[in-house]
């Protein structure tokens, strides 16, 4: 549905789309709520997911071209397959396997040097997705991101390094400054040692 000038242009279903108003355009799903909206006065465009002012994750100002993020990841994702049943949790470290196309799983050894990222909901910039494919799922390879920590010999601390973890599948520890391997990325939550496992923010860099 359409409103522009105040009044409505229905479609078949009587369900509220598209509405404008004072040069503003918002877009609603089928339950009325908003999910896009558009200024018309500076320019600016905000995604939201839950359909209220308050609950905006994206921004795209008209003014200054800035892109702010709320309350969520901003990850660059590529689509890979998953060689594990069942699929794996978002948050958990991945690793390279297989030959040829390559395929990823749970990291299971300390300080893997196969390591590609983190398996992400599909939420970020997605390149490479196959749409077709059923055991695929994005992988984060650069931003800030949410994934499982643990260390069982010292505290991580705020911007200390990852690797992959020596027993926990999926799952990162502190890098020493004389281990080997490929970094993860760093702390940005420090968590004490022995801790149970937690998803924590980090800063993925490998």
């Amino acid at each position: 549905m359409l409103e522009v000038g105040g009044k409505w242009l229905a479609g078949e279903d009587e369900t509220p789309g598209v509405r404008g108003r004072e040069g503003d355009i918002s877009v609603y799903d089928g339950e009325g709520r908003i999910r896009v909206h558009i200024n018309g006065r500076d320019g600016s465009i905000r995604f939201h997911d839950t359909g209220t002012e308050d609950t905006q994750r994206i921004r795209i100002s008209g003014e200054d071209g800035a892109i702010k993020v709320w309350d969520t990841a901003l990850a660059v994702e590529f689509d890979f397959d998953i060689e594990a049943t069942p699929i794996p949790e978002p948050g958990m470290v991945m690793v390279l396997v297989g030959r040829g196309e390559p395929k990823v799983r749970p990291c299971e050894s300390g300080h893997d040097h196969k390591v590609v990222g983190v398996l992400m909901e599909p939420r970020g910039i997605i390149l490479r997705h196959n749409p077709s494919s059923t055991n695929r799922g994005p992988i984060a390879v650069a931003g800030r991101v949410d994934c499982w920590v643990q260390d069982d010999r010292e505290d991580i601390g705020l911007g200390d390094l990852l690797a992959t973890h020596k027993t926990l599948a999926g799952t990162a520890q502190k890098l020493g400054p004389r281990d080997p391997g490929l970094r993860v990325g760093k702390a940005l939550k420090a968590v004490p040692k022995n801790s149970d496992p937690q998803k924590i923010p980090i800063l993925l860099t490998l």
